[in-house]
């Protein structure tokens, strides 16, 4: 299974698989247009089809259509597909991985920590080929990590929704006992002005009879 880890100039991870059954020199498209099979976001140096990812004879490959492709440094108009190496299209950045990807988001056990590690001393061993200021070769894990991030956003989104909800409810419940407490003020202050009123009135504060 083949597909490609597409990382876009918001920092935002994509996946997409490369289809089993394409035909000899078929293709997919990549660009800004909405026609493109894959839709990336507008950019300098991006196109509106920017670009194809093609299979033939027997391998995937880029081949530019309206804007370069660039591989360690190196513009270039068809480059064939390979793992561990970056390919920018305009800010856009891509890799391509013939592997399985394990798309289970709600498997938080510690060996998904230990495959972790494993990439990232994996990544420090690998041969710097990039040229200076490009970052290190997306894979797999970049992915991963990206979805652990957004769920766990998501998780503390719901957390902080259900403390505004809480204190939406405690807010409104003060509110209520304010209210009570100003009317019995305001009842009592009635009550002492009419008690005033009838003493000064008649020298007695109660009436001596009701």
């Amino acid at each position: 299974m083949a597909f490609l880890i597409i990382k876009d100039s918001r920092e935002e991870y994509q996946l997409r698989d490369l289809p089993d059954d394409m035909e000899e020199n078929g293709a997919l498209t990549v660009g800004s247009d909405a026609s493109c099979d894959i839709v990336l976001p507008e950019g300098e140096g991006f196109a509106a089809v920017h670009c194809k990812v093609r299979w033939r004879d027997g391998f995937w490959a880029l081949r530019s259509v309206d804007g370069m492709i660039r591989v360690h440094g190196v513009e270039e108009q068809h480059v064939k597909l390979v793992e561990e190496t970056n390919y920018h299209i305009g800010p856009h950045t891509m890799a391509f991985v013939q592997d399985d990807l394990d798309d289970d988001d709600d498997d938080d056990t510690g060996d998904d920590e230990e495959e972790e590690a494993k990439e990232d001393a994996k990544e420090e061993g690998r041969k710097e080929t990039a040229t200076k200021g490009e970052r290190k070769v997306i894979t797999a894990m970049d992915i991963k990590r990206s979805r652990k991030k957004r769920k766990l956003a998501r998780k503390a989104g719901a957390a902080k929704m259900v403390s505004l909800a809480g204190q939406k409810k405690e807010s409104a419940g003060s509110g209520l006992f304010n209210t009570l407490y100003v009317l019995a003020v305001v009842v009592a202050a009635f009550i002492a002005g009419l008690t005033l009123r009838y003493f000064l009135m008649t020298g007695h504060y109660l009436p001596d009879k009701w």
